[in-house]
Order: C-alpha cells, then structure tokens, then sequence
C-alpha cells in the first residue's frame, strides 16, 4: 500500500498537480479522559449538520454485497479526531440495523450504546448516536460499527437494478445518501480518504472510485480491495457489483474505461470516444491535469438523474450514454453535454468541492457554465453558445416568481439540500458566471479559475474564494460586486428603457432605470430592497456598431455611437430583462435580421415577458414580433417561438382553439417546408423534429399526421437505416396516438437495447384517448416498468393537452399507488402537477389536494409553492391576455393578425 500511494503522489507531481495531503496512520494513542459526569448528547442542530464532537479522518469500509438478495451487510472503521472529551459522537445513518458498534482507544475497546433520531427537518431518523459509558478522552479514536442493511428502494443510497435478467448493485448517494450505505459523516465538508474493500459473488466484479489493487477468491466469494481513494466527501464516493464489460480506451493517460451491463459494451464507443475527446480539452482549460488516477464511466440500466460526478467513477443513465449507429441527433448531443458537464465536475465539486449545500451552485453553475465553454470547443456546429443563452432566458421564469429562491441560502435540512438541485442553481448559476466571464474578460476569468483549483485543490471552498480569484486576477472588485447582489436575493432585474433619444442622428441616448422583473399576478414587491449590480449593454442596430456597458444600480443615462432602433443585452450575456416602449417594439422587430442569434433570442424573450407583465399588449405580440420570426432560419430562434406557442396554448379556450390552431400553422409550416427532405445537417434535424410536433400536436395538421404514420411504419422496418433518426423518432411518437397501447408496452418491454427502450418509451406515452391514457398510467404501476422510467411515462400524459385531465384525474385516485411505486423523495416531482391548472377552480382544487400530500415528502415544500404559483399567473394571464387574442385572431387570415 506505501508503495502504490507513493506512486499516486509522483504521479500528481509529475502533471503539475500538488499530491493529496498526507494519510494519518488509523489510530494513534489519546489522552487520558477525565472522571467528568456523563452529560447527555447535544440535539439535533436547528442548522441541519452535526454537532462538532467528532472529526473524521479516515475510513475503512468493508461491505458484504450479492445483488441478488434483499439485503447487505458491512463493517465500517472510522478514525476522527475528537475535539474535547466526549461521552457520545453523533453521525449520519438511514435504514441500517446496527448491530454492533465500539471505539478503539489506542490499545483498549470500548462497547457504544445506539440511539438514533431525525435529523432537523428530516422525516426519518436519520442521526446516530453512540454513546460510552464513560468520558472519551481528546484526540484521535477509531469508531467501529458493524450492520446489516436493504438495499435501497428509491434509486438512493447501496441499490439493485436489474437488465436482461441479471441483477446488479449500484450506488447515488448525492445529496445524502451515504447515509443509507454506510454509517457516515455525511457532509461535504468533511473530506477524507476512503479504504473499500467489496465481497461479491464470484461470477461478478466490483468496481469502486479508486482502482483495484487486489482481489482474493474464498468459498465462492471474492473480496476486492481498492487502492486508497483520494480525499472525498461522502456524496461523491461509489462503488458497482455486478457481471459486467468493460469498454476500454487505448492509450490514454489516465486509462479510461466504460463499464456496461453485460453485453452491452459496443454501445458504449461513441461515448468513450467523447470522453477522450473532451478530459484534455478541460484540462487545458483548467490548467490541472485530470486529478485521479483513472477514469471509469458507468452506465446504469436504473438511475434517477441524467449522470452522478463520482470521483474517478462516474455513473450514467444507460439510454443517455450507450448509443449505437443510429442515435438521433438529440441523443447525440444530449450525450455530449452530459458526458462534458460530469467530467467538468472532477474539477470543480470534486477536486474542490464547496463546504455546505447553500454553495451548491458552485458546483452545478460552473459545471454547467463549463459545459457550454467546452462543447463550443469540441462541436462548433452545436450552437453550444446560444444554447447557453437559451437556457439563461429559460430559468428566468423560474425566477420570476415571488416563491423563487436566492442562488446562494441557508440549507437547514435534508430536503432542502434537495430542493437547491433545480434550475436556479444549474442554469442561473451559469448565467451568473457567464456574465461575469463577459465582463471580467475571458483571460481574467480564466486565470481567476486556475488560481482558485491550485490553492483549494483537495479541500473545501466557498463561492466567495472563487470570486476573490477572479477580482485578484482581473485587478478589480467587479466579480464580486456583481455577484454578491445576484447570489444572495432572488428575482430577475428589469431594465426599463424609458426613452430613447435619436435626435443627433450620430448617437442614441437611452434612459434608464431598474426594477424586479414581475408577471401579472406577481406576489412580492416591484422594487427589490437593494438594487443589482447590472453590466446593462446596449448598442446600434447598425452593423459593426460597439455596445456600451455599464453597471447600472441606479437611474442612469448611456450613450452609444450609431444610429436608431437600439439592441440591449447584446448577446444576451447579461442575466437580465429589458422593457423597451411599446412604440419601439415594431421597428425594433424590422431590424431584427441585424441580430446575432443570442441577441435575437433576448428581444423575442423580453417582449414575450412584457406581455405577461400586462405592459405589451397582445396584439403586438402576435402581429409584429412571432411574425417577425417568420424570416428567421436558425433553429434556436425558432425554437424560442414554438415555446411560445406552447405558453400561449395554455391560455387558449376551446372556442378560440381552431383560429389559434391556424395562427400556429401560419407561423410554423414555412419553416417546416423549407427544411430539405433528405436533410443530413444536425441542426434542420433538430429543428424539423420541433416543428414536426407542434404542427401536429398545436396546429393540429391532420394531413402531416396522415403523412407521419407512414414514416412511423417506416421507422421500425429495415428501412429505418436510411431514415433521418430524429424523424422517424418524432413520427412514432405522433403515430402512437392512435396506436394500441398494449403493442405499444410490449415495444419498450422487448427493446433491444437503452436507446430503443427509450424511443418505445416515448411512443407508448403519446396515446390520448382516455381509456389507453388510463391503461398507460396502470402500466407506469406495475413492475415492468423501471422506477426511472415511471416520470417518462407520467409527464408526457400530463403535459399534454389531449391527455391531461384524464392524467390528472389518475394521479389523485391512484395517490396511495403512485407513492408506494415513487416512495420517500422520488414523490417529489407528483406535487409539482399542481402547475397544471389555468382557471380559478382548478387552481383552488390542486391546492387543497395537493397541499395536504406535500406534508409527507421531504423537499417538497419548494417545489409545491413554485407550482401553485405557477398556476395562479397562468390564471391572472389568461384573464388579461385572452381577450386580446380573441379580438386579435378574429381579425386575422389565415396568417394570423395583419402586421403593423
């Protein structure tokens, strides 16, 4: 072992890394204690972590693992450092019976009393108390605990999945987790090495974070035993059993390798080729080679979430990563920035991980941030720079409710560490840090990063040191000034331009002024307490025309050389909205081919909001700025106006349904004719899948669904090799509404493999008609569905407006099933259904309903309060906008209302 540790450190000194700080030995002789009475232990801390008695060090974990029983078992040693003498330590555990637990004091044992309680917050005990029978003394000790445990039944925590018959384990222990595999620490402040060792069955292997450094066979049994992992926190450590391939790189340095179910690993090419492709190029990037000692991907036939960064070891949903020759053009991009995102996270959130959940979005904003930067560099053709603006304008509903919550809060508990894993925290974050990039200037943020992984590398940070770095390297305080009022306050600023002067004909002065950014119906003050920081830029519509910036706190006047109408927020790299004077709209829209693409994509955004401020009326939205969409042919673009079209579908009665049907086509066809038939380009793929859709399922083009059965027909014969995947997966989904749905579930039940499961999956839930929705739903209930398949079913039927209120009417008579099938926190996602409501009664019903569920499901609280906010400006929305509509539609053609 000293000389395999050896070799790990030459190895970091070698590519320019600093090696982990060094290994304690496991037990080192303490103090005497003194004969102090006994107190009892401290309570559950109003904060959410544990009481500071203890400190762990290292650990030692030894588990007992056979996939195909119900049950583990495991030994756990863990030395800590006690601060002061103690009688009792607290710790974090879910689920185990602890059979057996004692500290090791030097030479001398002592037997541990258990108890255990909920943590603050927590619904379940979740908090293990040992307690000695006398004082402890100070210094360093060894815990000792022994236990038995289930395998966990919510994809969480030490769990089984099955493929193809064959059963495996695996673990998810992100955000707290470890808990429910092993006694632990379970915070990510505290890091530290781990030793595992794995006893499996004999015809399975064990994988872990680190790699193997030996293994014995004994009575039909091997023990694997792993080199000593770096220092971790507990979230990101993980481990696998079972029969599984292995996909290997060659010649890379780390070795890097794809771990697959068995038979599964010549799917898996494409992404380990992805994945040699991009490590270096963040390594660059970062300035620190990749920092662990090999990399092993894992695709899981069961996972919850899209992939998990554990250390050197990270897993996959198996239908997003194990692609075969003819994976549609979104699954391949989909896996890209998948696979870019888990392997930006070896850096940021595992080499330098943050100290406590409320810097969460140090971790998921950056590596999402990073995503966007990277895949621009490996895949130009992706558009990953305007997908980034795309995503920023996306959260900005989110946080424009009066329920959204800061980037940066106090996490108190269990559930609302989960509830931080939404899109404030991935997209806005990365907005937030896109700006500042913007503003600090690409080489200062970047020098700004490498200093802050140099100096926290293997320890813990707050988001507070990475915006010193970059303020240190930039040579000013601007980073952290523009931050500081964005991370800590939720909401959206609004610059209001109040406006505009051409008169010179040689410059344009704008006045403007901020404010939180509100819908109708909004339920917090217009004006925040203390204003935002804002890098406000605007320029000319002109070509070749050179922004202004500037951060605006307060009323203000800029100037900008060129000429009239003006572009704000040009390429929409600043993490605001803009409200220009109705007047301006129309010529603003004339000028629109003079855009960039992200800056066309702001302007649309922004007007679609000042609508559901109540301050655009709509019908300058319908006949000057969708229209003006008409000229576009960059998909991104009109992809922002087919989501537009799905907001506006919810407000639409069923009286208005057939004028607004041909206002979509009007919009929506042009495009669609002029995308080739035989397109081989990504991006008309792309944006012929979108449009495909809503032509049929908004615009209700019956000739287009005639057409699409045949392809559909197509699809799934021989003849499928020829056909444009994203079509022919478009054209299933669409045909299956008229499909059997018993066909349909015996399509996803003998898919070949992840990536057909997952085109069937989508099909089998398009049907619409009441008695196949509800056969669907039963279906979702049994066990031939996978617990990640379930939302994959349920959402489509209640998303969609032909399936809803039949989806909807399921969930509340099938609530007791539903949370037997999605138990603990995997019931989360039910009560966000209470978004789906537009009118007053349905509004008040989803409340009373779900309202009541919410109580039983940890992390709920957010999610519910977002929901039924939603749903009550979907309401004040449609009161408001309605109207206008209707007496817009009325006095339009075919091509929807005549143009300014």
């Amino acid at each position: 072992m000293r000389v395999r540790a050896a070799l790990l450190s030459a190895l970091f000194l070698a590519c320019g890394e600093s090696a982990p700080p060094p290994r304690p030995p496991l037990v080192v002789p303490t103090t005497q204690a003194s004969n102090a009475p006994i107190p009892p232990p401290p309570e559950a801390r109003a904060d959410g972590r544990l009481p500071p008695l203890a400190k762990p060090l290292r650990y030692a974990i030894h588990l007992d693992v056979d996939p195909r029983k119900d049950t583990f078992s495991g030994k756990v040693e863990i030395m800590v450092d006690l601060p002061e003498e103690t009688a009792h330590v607290v710790l974090n555990v879910r689920g185990e019976n602890i059979r057996r637990a004692t500290v090791r004091i030097g030479d001398s044992t002592l037997p541990l009393t258990v108890t255990t309680r909920p943590s603050h917050g927590a619904l379940e005990p979740d908090e293990l108390v040992l307690s000695a029978a006398r004082m402890v003394p100070k210094g360093r000790v060894a815990l000792v605990i022994e236990y038995d445990a289930p395998f966990g039944k919510t994809l969480s925590g030490l769990y089984r999945a099955t493929d193809a018959n064959e059963s495996y384990a695996f673990t998810q222990f992100e955000a707290s987790d470890a808990r429910r595999a092993f006694p632990c620490f379970d915070e990510p402040g505290f890091k530290t090495p781990f030793d595992v060792e794995l006893t499996v069955p004999s015809d399975m292997l064990a994988f872990s974070n680190a790699g193997e450094a030996s293994h014995a066979v004994s009575g039909g049994m091997t023990t694997f035993t792993f080199a000593p992992t770096a220092p971790l926190p507990t979230y990101l450590v993980a481990f696998a059993v079972g029969r599984f391939d292995i996909l290997t790189a060659p010649g890379t340095t780390p070795p890097i390798r794809f771990i697959t179910t068995h038979g599964r690993s010549a799917l898996a090419k494409t992404s380990l080729d992805t994945a040699t492709a991009v490590l270096p190029l963040l390594a660059k990037y970062f300035g620190i080679a990749y920092p662990y000692a090999k990399l092993d991907l894992v695709a899981v036939p069961d996972f919850g979430a899209g992939g998990m960064e554990n250390a050197g070891f990270i897993t996959f949903r198996d239908d997003a990563v194990l692609l075969d020759e003819h994976a549609s053009a979104r699954q391949k991009h989909g896996m890209v920035g998948l696979m870019t995102h888990e392997l930006a996270h070896q850096w940021f959130g595992d080499l330098v991980t943050m100290k406590w959940w409320n810097d969460l979005w140090l971790n998921e904003g950056f590596a999402t941030w990073a995503t966007y930067k990277i895949v621009d560099e490996y895949k130009p053709s992706f558009g990953a720079k305007v997908d980034a603006a795309a995503s920023a304008e996306s959260i900005m509903d989110q946080d424009g409710l009066g329920s959204a919550r800061a980037i940066r809060q106090p996490v108190a508990s269990v559930g609302q560490a989960m509830e931080a894993f939404d899109g404030i925290t991935y997209q806005k974050g990365a907005a937030i840090l896109r700006m500042i990039e913007r503003y600090a200037g690409a080489d200062a943020f970047q020098k700004g990063v490498h200093a802050y992984l140099r100096d926290h590398a293997w320890g813990n940070a707050t988001a507070d040191d990475l915006l010193a770095a970059i303020d240190a390297s930039a040579g000013t305080h601007d980073a952290t000034r523009i931050a500081t009022t964005y991370l800590d306050k939720p909401g959206v600023p609004l610059v209001v331009i109040d406006s505009v002067d051409c008169a010179s004909g040689k410059s344009i002065a704008a006045h403007v002024h901020q404010e939180r950014f509100g819908p109708l119906g909004k339920s917090f003050p217009p004006e925040p307490t203390d204003p935002w920081n804002v890098p406000f830029c605007f320029e000319s519509a002109a070509r070749g025309a050179k922004p202004e910036c500037k951060l605006l706190l307060e009323a203000t006047t800029l100037t900008a050389s060129g000429t009239c109408p003006a572009f704000a927020n040009p390429d929409a790299a600043g993490y605001y909205r803009v409200a220009w004077p109705e007047s301006s709209i129309p010529p603003l829209m004339k000028k629109l081919d003079a855009a960039d693409d992200t800056t066309k994509i702001a302007i649309i955004a922004d007007a679609w909001a000042q609508t559901r401020a109540g301050k655009l009326n709509g019908r300058v939205l319908l006949a000057d700025v969708l229209p003006a969409i008409d000229r576009e042919t960059e998909r991104h673009v009109i992809e922002r106006l087919v989501s537009i079209l799905y907001e506006l579908s919810e407000l639409v009665d069923d009286a208005t349904w057939p004028a607004f049907s041909t206002y979509v086509r009007a919009r929506l066809g042009p495009h669609l004719a002029q995308i080739p038939a035989g397109t081989v380009d990504d991006e008309q793929r792309l944006l012929r899948r979108t449009l495909t859709y809503a032509e049929v399922d908004l615009g209700e083009d019956a000739a287009l669904l005639k057409k699409l059965d045949g392809v559909a027909k197509a699809f799934q014969s021989a003849a499928s090799a020829t056909l444009d995947p994203d079509y022919g997966q478009v054209a299933l989904e669409l045909a299956a509404r008229s499909g059997d749905p018993k066909e349909l579930q015996r399509a996803v039940e003998t898919a070949a493999t992840p990536q057909a499961h997952a085109i069937a999956l989508r099909a089998a839930a398009g049907v619409v008609e009441p008695a196949a929705v509800r056969t669907q739903l039963d279906w979702a209930l049994s066990p031939a569905v996978k617990l990640q398949d379930v939302r994959g079913i349920m959402w489509p039927l209640v998303s969609r407006h032909r399936s809803r209120a039949v989806a909807l009417a399921y969930v509340r008579d099938h609530w007791d099933a539903l949370r037997q099938k999605l138990p603990g926190a995997l019931g989360r996602g039910l009560v966000s259904m209470a978004g789906f409501a537009c009118t007053q009664p349905a509004l008040d019903d989803s409340r009373a309903f779900y309202t009541a569920k919410a109580k039983t499901i940890e992390g709920a609280d957010r999610p519910l309060a977002q929901a039924l906010e939603s749903a009550s400006l979907c309401v004040a929305l449609r009161d408001h906008l309605l109207p206008e509509m209707k007496a817009s539609l009325r006095s339009s053609g075919a091509g929807g209302p005549a143009r300014r």
